[in-house]
């Protein structure tokens, strides 16, 4: 009986914290999506549909954006998150912009602050479909900083990433870097030396901007990441039948 009753209090406080674990994880997903439902309302003024897809177009006496995403529905709520997400960032800036940095801002910003945002489509033929997004922020000195993300999916409109696609065997990833180093050595005289190779290290955080497109795999690589600004975006383009034995099918 004893054995029983301690049991019995036992699940009872099991329920207990089993419960309160499924409520948090529901408040927390009801708090994300108001969140996003927040976003959108907020910048519905500044959203106008187009033919292929929405676009965010807004300016002040400090700054401009000019955003523009797809509305197909297999990226859309992703398209959407990562648009408004980076205006959101950006906007932060002029929230406590002081008498100081407006001095600053007149003093050596070319013209205005600027957000920008652009996509292409690519497409592997075979399931694989890839958003490639390029963005573009300027907060003052010399020159704006490009960047670029992928959002990829297969046959099911199931998100994937670099290791979806690769093989689990950690060669598989090794042999790709090995193959993407010697790639992008051959695009300049001085070879290997003028890359950043940290950027270029077998790790699946460094080779998730990629697509499949003409028999080829492509990484991109932004400025900074593996290489200095006036590389600017670099391509390794490997061919399918080469990387084939790699790729999950």
């Amino acid at each position: 009986g004893l054995l029983i009753k301690e049991y019995n209090k036992f699940m009872t406080k099991f329920g207990k914290i089993i419960t309160f674990i499924i409520l948090a994880v529901i408040s927390i997903g009801v708090f994300f999506f108001l969140t996003q439902d927040e976003k959108i309302e907020n910048s519905e003024d500044f959203i106008t549909e187009t033919d292929q897809g929405f676009s965010y177009v807004e300016e002040t006496d400090w700054y401009q954006i000019s955003m523009n995403y797809p509305k197909d529905p297999i990226v859309l709520a992703d398209a959407q998150i990562f648009a408004l997400t980076r205006v959101e960032e950006f906007k932060k800036i002029f929230e406590n912009f002081s008498d100081e940095d407006r001095e600053v801002f007149e003093n050596s910003a070319s013209g205005k602050y600027g957000l920008g945002l652009d996509y292409t489509k690519k497409d592997s033929g075979s399931g694989l479909v890839t958003y490639l997004f390029d963005t573009y922020e300027y907060t003052g000195g010399a020159h704006g900083n490009p960047g670029l993300f992928t959002f990829s999916y297969d046959s099911t409109g199931k998100r994937v990433d670099i290791e979806d696609v690769l093989k689990s065997d950690p060669q598989n990833l090794a042999a790709i870097a090995a193959m993407t180093q010697d790639y992008l050595a051959g695009l300049f005289d001085e070879g290997l030396e003028v890359l950043f190779l940290d950027g270029l290290a077998p790790l699946y955080e460094n080779y998730n901007n990629f697509y499949i497109e003409n028999d080829e795999l492509v990484f991109l690589f932004p400025p900074y990441h593996a290489g200095q600004y006036v590389r600017l975006t670099l391509e390794a383009k490997l061919p399918i039948e080469e990387v084939f034995g790699y790729l999950n099918e």
